[in-house]
């Protein structure tokens, strides 16, 4: 009669030793919550823009507390306005197009009086010289930027993104601003100020472009967007919080990476969670990411745009400031390098 088999040893300590691991990750999650490692607070400023989808989506699917995150979002119109909660210290993150950022550089006192309230841009989310697009009322017979010579145009208020795309525009089409009555109001009063007539057309970024064409059918046109003019979506931080707790970073990062993935593979889940988070209509979300690519980067073209917009900021005169400022000065790229070395092509 044959012995009975034995485990070997190694075979048998390999199997106790991932029993036990699993045994730890069942504890963790059927631990009551006081009982888990307390997660980090953080403040996040967003705006009412289809870029900050990756936000929603590592919010929506937990991907923030899987990196210890305990994430409160605090909703903005404009990223301008996320910028500014940043540097009066009321957020630890904001993410806003890279012209407010300029702006702040160039002159921050114009964003907030708070001494000492530096921050530094640690990525970029999107992509895209689709997101800002005018929109007109073609039976006003408007069929070119050129037809909107005397026209009163709408503008987002406060010192956005729309500005520069504007001033590009006019420029490229050989139109001077005093041609055209620029208009500056809320957000929200473009939609209905152009269904009303009471303005000829809008200039502004998703979703409020699909939603105006929406309402106004075939009464309104949309403008191709500008080649010329290429949209980021930034992921600023408070220096401070960098230099105290520089190890949060890379884990944001990281959640943000994992949502850009989780868009990817699953983009009717993605939708519907953006849609279900916001209140914007599912079809006005999935037609805004069209226009969108999403890819965490920090790249040297991010650079030149915003010495480009510094340059015509100084050369407009709408800035005090005299000098382009060094932009690198600016940027965080260790945490993405840690997180994604093949997104980051800044040369410093």
């Amino acid at each position: 009669m044959n012995a009975p088999r034995r485990t070997k040893p190694n075979g048998r300590r390999a199997w106790i030793v991932a029993a036990l691991a699993m045994l730890a990750v069942a504890a963790y999650f059927w631990s009551a919550p006081e009982d888990r490692p307390p997660a980090d607070k953080i403040t996040v400023t967003l705006a009412d823009f289809a870029g900050d989808a990756p936000s929603i989506i590592a919010y929506t699917q937990g991907f923030f507390r899987e990196q210890g995150l305990e994430v409160a979002f605090k909703r903005n119109s404009t990223g301008v306005e996320s910028l500014k909660n940043l540097l009066e210290g009321k957020a630890d993150i904001a993410t806003a197009s890279e012209y407010p950022v300029v702006r702040a550089a160039l002159d921050r006192s114009r964003f907030s009086p708070v001494e000492g309230s530096g921050f530094l841009v640690i990525g970029d989310m999107i992509y895209s010289n689709r997101s800002q697009r005018v929109i007109v009322r073609s039976d006003r017979k408007i069929r070119t930027a050129a037809d909107l010579k005397g026209r009163r145009v709408g503008i987002p208020e406060g010192s956005t993104s729309i500005d520069y795309y504007l001033g590009n525009m006019l420029r490229q089409h050989g139109i001077a601003e005093a041609d055209i009555k620029a208009i500056s109001m809320a957000l929200a009063s473009l939609v209905p100020a152009l269904e009303k007539g009471d303005i000829d057309a809008f200039i502004a970024w998703e979703p409020l472009v699909s939603e105006a064409k929406a309402r106004l059918g075939e009464r309104a046109l949309v403008f191709p967007g500008n080649p010329l003019y290429s949209t980021s979506w930034l992921i600023v931080v408070r220096e401070e919080l960098a230099k105290r707790r520089p190890e949060l970073l890379p884990k944001f990062l990281q959640a943000i990476k994992k949502a850009e993935r989780f868009m990817q593979a699953h983009p009717d889940q993605a939708t519907e969670a953006v849609s279900r988070h916001t209140g914007i209509d599912r079809q006005i979300v999935e037609n805004t990411w069209k226009s969108l690519d999403f890819r965490l980067s920090l790249s040297q073209a991010l650079i030149a745009a915003m010495e480009d917009e510094a340059k015509w900021l100084i050369s407009t005169r709408r800035t005090d400031a005299q000098v382009v400022p060094d932009f690198l000065d600016y940027v965080r790229a260790d945490p993405l390098r840690s997180v994604s070395p093949a997104t980051v092509t800044i040369i410093k």
